[in-house]
């Protein structure tokens, strides 16, 4: 017996939310694991395909539901890009169509946090890089066009031992902090000095991993193409 256009309706919403029930959040992460990348924190509902309306032939109700969960398309909107090698910074940006068959990330802006015996470092900067992503049968592949980089800081606090740094003075002293520590590392790739990479590891251990790896990968991203497989997070 047929179950008519009320039952079919029940069913639909029943299945949106069996889906919504028992997904996962689906990260994205590179074949070597250099980079990996899922939705916003506040931005978590799955992106989805579902119409229903009428066939063609204007006979009667179609059904087509295709709940994206396995393509890098599910990430449609605000994402993050994290790295194992970057404990202290987040990037985020936005993924949208680029064209047939490609997404397009441009970042605008990366999170930065890092802690240590003594105090913590924290802010929110201006974030560069645009990665290219194009489909492959079932396989996303991403190409690096504009380098992972950091700007001016907008925001940042500073603690240190008993003192709190923040508004304009904890913005100023994340900001110098960050140019202290890529001056160092530029420098100490010329010149290392086990001194100035001892202190800046017992200070700003995450941070300074952080700057130096991120040359690493965007290196890696310049010479080739990675392949971009899902897992649960």
């Amino acid at each position: 017996m047929a179950l008519g256009f009320g039952g079919l309706l029940c069913t639909v919403v029943l299945l949106l939310s069996c889906t919504t029930l028992f997904s996962t959040s689906i990260v994205f992460r590179d074949s070597e694991n250099w980079i990996q990348i899922q939705k916003a924190p506040e931005a978590q509902n799955r992106y989805s395909h579902w119409f229903l309306g009428l066939t063609s032939n204007g006979r009667g109700p179609a059904l087509s539901l295709n709940v994206s969960t396995r393509g890098l398309e599910a990430l449609l909107g605000e994402v993050e890009l994290t790295s194992p090698l970057l404990p202290a910074l987040q990037f985020r940006g936005t993924l949208s169509l680029y064209g047939p068959a490609e997404l397009l990330l441009q970042i605008h802006s990366v999170r930065i946090f890092d802690n240590w015996n003594n105090g913590w470092t924290e802010g929110e900067a201006e974030g560069f890089g645009t990665i290219l992503f194009r489909r492959e049968y079932l396989r996303w592949w991403g190409t690096l066009r504009d380098r992972l980089g950091i700007g001016k800081v907008r925001s940042g606090e500073v603690r240190y031992f008993d003192h709190y740094y923040r508004g304009e003075e904890g913005t100023r002293r994340v900001q110098a902090r960050i140019q202290r520590l890529l001056t160092n590392i530029t420098q100490g790739m010329e010149k290392p000095s086990i001194e100035r990479i001892d202190c800046d590891m017992e200070e700003t251990p995450g941070l300074y991993l952080s700057l130096v790896s991120l040359t690493r990968i965007n290196q890696q991203l310049e010479t080739k193409d990675l392949l971009f497989l899902p897992s649960e997070n």
